[in-house]
């Protein structure tokens, strides 16, 4: 019916631009599974960690 969350009706997104990569990862993300989604977000945490303990 509509194609938004509700994170984004209470928090809109702001007017930010975003690179042709950011949206290329974003088209691709959306074809992935929810299984295959969960190995992305597991290699982001490992980076993000990864840049807290250089810190």
């Amino acid at each position: 019916m509509f194609n938004i969350s509700v994170d984004e009706y209470f928090y809109p997104p702001e007017k930010v631009g975003k690179s042709t990569a950011r949206r290329q990862i974003e088209t691709s993300l959306d074809l992935l599974s929810d299984n295959e989604l969960k190995i992305i977000q597991g290699t982001i945490d490992g980076i993000l960690n990864s840049r807290e303990n250089k810190k």
